[in-house]
Parts: C-alpha cells; sequence; structure tokens
C-alpha cells in the first residue's frame, strides 16, 4: 500500500547520492559560469520551485495511496472482500498518517531545496554555454518568464494529476490482462499434466487368488 511513498523515497536517495557526486565536480566550473548559474537559480526562485514541486510529488503519492484503498482494497469484486466503514476509515487514516509522517521525516534530514542546487550547477553547465545562461536569465527577468516561474508547481502537479488520471485506469487493465493470461496459462498446464500423469502410473496388480487345499484319501 505504501509502495509509491517508498519508491519516492528511493529516488530522493538516488538524488542525494547524486548531489554528493556533482558537489566535487561543481568545482570544476569557472568562477564566472558557476556566477551566472547562482544568478539564473536567485531569478527563478529555484529553492522555493523545488520545495513546491517536492510538496507536489508527496501529495500526489498521498493521493495515490488513497485511491489505491478506495479502488482496490474496498471494491468487493470477488477478489478483495469489501470492508465495512469503520475499517476503511482506519486504512485511511494510516495512510495519511503515514504520508505525513514520511513528509516530516525527509524535511527534517534532507534540505531538498540545497540538494537540488547543488545538482542544478552541474546540470546547467552540462547543457548551456555562458551565452545561452545569459539569455535564460533575461528570459526569467522579463514578465512571461516569471509568469512561468510562479505557474511552473501547479503546472507540475496538474500534469502529474492528468497523467495519473489517464495512465493508472490502463495500467490497472493491463495488469488485468496479464492476470487473466497467466491464469488460463496455468489452467492449460495443469490440465494437459493430468492425463500424462495418470498414463504413465503402472496398472494397479490383480488379487491372487487362493488355491483350495485338496485332501488325501487315507489308505
Amino acid at each position: 500500500m505504501f509502495s509509491s511513498l517508498i519508491k519516492a523515497g528511493l529516488v530522493l536517495c538516488s538524488l542525494i547520492l547524486t548531489a554528493n557526486a556533482v558537489t566535487a565536480q561543481s568545482n570544476d566550473i569557472s568562477a564566472e559560469k558557476q556566477a551566472l548559474i547562482k544568478e539564473l537559480l536567485t531569478v527563478t526562485n529555484a529553492r522555493a520551485t523545488s520545495e513546491a514541486v517536492m510538496n507536489s510529488i508527496m501529495d500526489q503519492q498521498q493521493q495515490q495511496v488513497a485511491k489505491l484503498i478506495s479502488e482496490t482494497l474496498f471494491k468487493g469484486d470477488g477478489h478483495s472482500p469489501p470492508a465495512d466503514e469503520a475499517w476503511r476509515r482506519k486504512m485511511m487514516e494510516s495512510a495519511k498518517r503515514s504520508g505525513d509522517r514520511f513528509r516530516e521525516l525527509f524535511k527534517q534530514q534532507v534540505d531538498f531545496a540545497k540538494l537540488m542546487e547543488d545538482i542544478s550547477y552541474t546540470v546547467y553547465d552540462k547543457h548551456f554555454t555562458e551565452g545561452e545562461l545569459r539569455d535564460l536569465i533575461t528570459f526569467y527577468q522579463s514578465p512571461t518568464g516569471r509568469k512561468s516561474i510562479t505557474v511552473m508547481p501547479q503546472l507540475f502537479a496538474d500534469s502529474m494529476q492528468k497523467s495519473s488520471e489517464i495512465l493508472i485506469p490502463q495500467f490497472q487493465e493491463i495488469i488485468g490482462q496479464l492476470m487473466r493470461e497467466e491464469q488460463e496459462r496455468l489452467a492449460t498446464e495443469s490440465a494437459s499434466l493430468s492425463p500424462a500423469t495418470s498414463s504413465t502410473l503402472p496398472p494397479p496388480a490383480r488379487p491372487r487368488r487362493k488355491r483350495a487345499a485338496t485332501r488325501r484319501a487315507p489308505r
């Protein structure tokens, strides 16, 4: 049930390991280019934006867990028995409590904004020249650029929600098809093995008849 949160945690751990590696690499960037990247991160309000995006990711994960509980565990389709309202409420509260606790511990132990800032130096250095960085700074200082910064977290959240609405039903249908195919395959294999197994068994032994004892006549 909490696999989505676990996956998110694993992704974040990989980001932390990546940040440790790129921090050393950022020392190879020229001072002028580092200054441009820092200005770009300041203009785009990168720290606040990254935190808002992270919150959107966690919100989506919690919503997916709640949806999983409502639509999968309690749909009463013969595969998962329906639960009473009290049990449903307990499960929903447990999911929310775990999600809130995950978010609390993550914020205590990881400075996500600083993490993304460290990664950004290497990423921007890899993909943009100094001239292109200046162009980006000019764009984000324009009204359109400032608007794109403001709406980016909500744009990201809306994109995730729409993607989930479209993809999750398709994923469920594909998983259901795979399960049906696997059940049919196992049933076919079981049916094909049963006659072969019985034909290879030796025929049952016939019981021997006891011969009647013959008495000799007295001489």
